[in-house]
């Protein structure tokens, strides 16, 4: 054994320098490739080659096995073997004899004396290195002596009282020369992620331990920002290139502190910067609000704005700054410039999780904002909109056309196809906030944050579904109190709630034709939807046994839609049997499904049931009437089957569930976690104007259900409704969620 590593430690010094990267690369590459080697066999061979005569090939032998201990995190070994053989190495033919002792040096815990000394190490081999070898790469010791000042710094930040002692042995003399020898390293390894991650540390321990504290001055706070910044691009590198998750998440962890420090900062002069915002004189003139670099993986919002609401726009992003918010928005088109192919990219990144539309009259006519429109429906972005002013979208578009100030610009700029485009996309029903709400700021962070936290949760081995998490469902139900053919109408919604197991169904059967209804307690329509629900509840029931994780779960949503289905099939052959009817026209339903896993919520929906969380003060849409775009071309009851009613491949298509195999492929699936105290609310189309427009604190209070009677009254009658509708409702409140 030692006679071939003799031979290995001879040739490498036969091919490369004690003191060069090669040589360093080369051990390296060994210590690899040969992970179990016997440590004693080495030493002992150091130990033949020194009496020998042949100190480099030891030196090498004594490097190897630095390498081994290093790996090991062997600290005291690492001390032990340098101090026992260090004698027999000069420093100045043996430079990184210095470098090895500063290694156990700087692993000494909290020890600045110990630290101090690993610094001096470093810089003498340094110089040693470039004043009497010339060496062009000293990529090893350029490393250590980062590291070194970087480990130094850090232990200041986070002990202030440890801070003076530090300053009184180095300064920015020491960072700027640790700062080129981290540069020269990424010059001479642009591929190695840890020369950024360690470049980045360098930056901001060294900020945050001597950079003295900022002026509270706008330009001083900016300065400090843009330095950050320039952090946070190193470590979008190291990421980059980065393939271990483990190392990942560190530079990942370095990059939420240095957010959170420029968020502090901002904070500071924000009612300096508000001031300077709100006397600027026009869009071009104003100092554009400050954003978070972007950060590879994090999670950020896009706004769609009106450069004339660039007051309202530019003070709300700088609060979200504040908060630790990551926001886009076109920080290059200035007034009477092009509209920036950039913005297409930023909407479409897989980063951005939500579009912002700030609406106002002047948005409503501006180009822009039809293009970003466009791109948002053809990628199906998640959106929601902050009205400006307070007002509805259809409240703003009928002020404008009666408005003579923008009359001739309205005309021109918005066709009869932008008109219907919008009026759709921000039709009444969808969730917008009021920028004149007393809560708005808390409310906007909220929304934003809620879309940035969807995520899928893995669990290991079988499951109960709603193991460890305590909920609470009541139920409601209502026919509608239609007369037909001189009979109440009977009830056609079905719901099923099982706070035990965590399933939830509400099913709406599709009203029949009027001459079916003849007095009697049921209906065809509600048979469609009791048959669905059941057949649903008994998949889900059965088959969450064997759920092994979340998406176990979503499979098995998937399985109870096309089981459900496939029954109602089977009951519309028998029924057809003894009705003479247009096929077109089988009973059906439409159904929400939902399934409470742990702190997470699976849904699949088709049709126009509806499905609301409300999050504190917040309201959220996550289950969305998909008849409304079908339902506004106004088309007949034969044009509506024929052209979208389970017809998947045309536009503003919907499901029905009747038993056509294609419903299912308009069944819509997805997920969000839970907060204790969550309310989540499913129900038929019945309620849907008052889960959409009612108070939210009416919603999440005790007495909901018995308040649902006189509320939804109101919202049966036009302008919500024409006439009122069955109604089913589950209302769960998440208790507790598991630890």
């Amino acid at each position: 054994m030692c006679d071939e590593l003799s031979v290995f430690l001879c040739d490498t010094v036969g091919r490369y320098k004690t003191y060069s990267y090669d040589f360093d690369l080369a051990l390296t590459r060994f210590s690899e490739a040969e992970p179990d080697i016997d440590r004693r066999a080495l030493l002992g061979c150091v130990d033949a080659l020194l009496a020998e005569g042949n100190a480099d090939a030891a030196f090498a032998g004594l490097y190897l096995f630095t390498i081994y201990l290093k790996n090991d995190g062997n600290a005291v070994g690492l001390e032990n073997v340098v101090t026992r053989y260090e004698g027999y190495f000069d420093e100045e033919k043996y430079p990184l004899i210095l470098e090895l002792k500063s290694r156990y040096l700087k692993r000494k815990i909290a020890d600045i004396g110990s630290w101090q000394q690993a610094l001096a190490c470093d810089k003498r081999a340094l110089d040693l290195l470039h004043g009497v070898f010339f060496a062009q790469s000293t990529y090893g010791v350029n490393a250590s002596y980062a590291s070194t000042l970087c480990r130094i710094l850090e232990y200041g930040v986070r002990h202030r009282d440890a801070l003076e002692t530090i300053k009184q042995f180095t300064g920015r003399d020491d960072y700027l020369y640790a700062l080129s020898c981290i540069s020269e390293n990424i010059r001479n390894n642009s591929t190695y992620a840890k020369n950024y991650f360690l470049k980045a540390q360098l930056m901001y321990y060294y900020m945050t331990a001597f950079g003295s504290e900022p002026e509270k001055a706008i330009q001083a706070v900016e300065d400090r920002c843009d330095m950050c910044d320039s952090i946070i691009a190193e470590l979008s590198k190291a990421i980059d290139l980065e393939e271990a998750p483990s190392k990942r998440e560190t530079y990942r962890a370095l990059a939420e502190t240095v957010f959170e420090y420029q968020s502090g900062l901002a904070s500071t002069v924000s009612d300096e910067w508000e001031a300077q915002l709100q006397s600027s004189e026009s869009f071009e003139s104003c100092v554009s609000p400050m954003c978070h670099a972007k950060l590879s993986g994090r999670k950020y919002a896009y706004i769609c704005y009106s450069r004339m609401d660039y007051k309202a726009v530019f003070s709300d992003l700088y609060r979200l700054y504040c908060s630790n918010v990551s926001v886009e928005y076109d920080r290059i088109v200035k007034s009477g410039s092009k509209w920036s192919a950039s913005v297409k990219e930023a909407i479409l990144d897989s980063d951005c999780a939500v579009v912002i539309f700030f609406l106002s009259r002047h948005a409503l006519i501006s180009d822009s904002i039809y293009k970003e429109i466009s791109i948002v429906r053809a990628s199906s972005k998640k959106y929601f909109f902050i009205s400006v002013t307070g007002d509805t979208a259809s409240h703003m578009l009928y002020e404008l056309y009666n408005s003579e100030a923008y009359d001739p610009l309205f005309k021109n700029s918005l066709t009869s196809d932008r008109l219907a485009g919008v009026i759709s996309f921000f039709n009444d029903s969808i969730h917008f906030i009021s920028r004149t709400e007393s809560d708005y700021s808390r409310k906007l962070a909220g929304d934003i944050n809620h879309h940035f936290s969807g995520r899928s949760e893995l669990v290991h081995g079988p499951i109960c579904v709603s193991a460890g998490t305590k909920l609470t469902a009541v139920t409601y139900a209502e026919p509608n109190g239609r007369i037909i053919n001189g009979a109440h109408k009977p009830n056609e919604d079905y719901l099923i709630s099982d706070e035990d197991q965590g399933i939830f169904i509400v099913a709406d059967g599709i009203t029949r034709p009027h001459a079916e209804y003849t007095g009697q307690a049921s209906s065809a329509a509600y048979t469609a939807a009791k048959v669905f629900c059941q057949s649903a509840y008994r998949t889900l029931k059965s088959g969450l046994a064997r759920c092994t994780d979340g998406h176990a779960v979503e499979r098995l949503l998937s399985d109870a839609f096309s089981e459900g289905n496939a029954e109602v099939a089977q009951w519309n052959k028998t029924w057809l049997l003894t009705h003479q009817e247009n096929k077109l026209y089988k009973p059906a339903a439409v159904a929400l499904c939902a399934v409470v896993h742990k702190d997470t919520l699976y849904f699949g929906y088709v049709g126009d049931c509806i499905g609301v969380l409300i999050r504190g003060n917040c309201r959220y849409v996550f289950a969305e009437r998909q008849t409304q775009a079908a339902g506004k071309l106004r088309p007949t009851k034969e044009q509506l089957y024929l052209n979208y009613v389970n017809n998947p491949g045309r536009k503003h298509a919907y499901g029905i569930i009747n038993g056509d195999p294609l419903a299912c492929a308009l069944t819509v699936y997805s997920h969000f976690g839970l907060e204790s105290g969550d309310r989540i609310i499913l129900s038929t189309d019945g309620l849907a104007n008052m889960l959409l427009y009612e108070r939210t604190e009416i919603l999440t209070g005790g007495n909901l259900i018995s308040l649902i009677g006189p509320l939804s009254a109101e919202y049966d009658l036009p302008p919500f409704a024409e006439y009122p509708d069955d109604k089913a409702l589950i209302s769960i409140t998440v208790d507790e969620l598991p630890v």
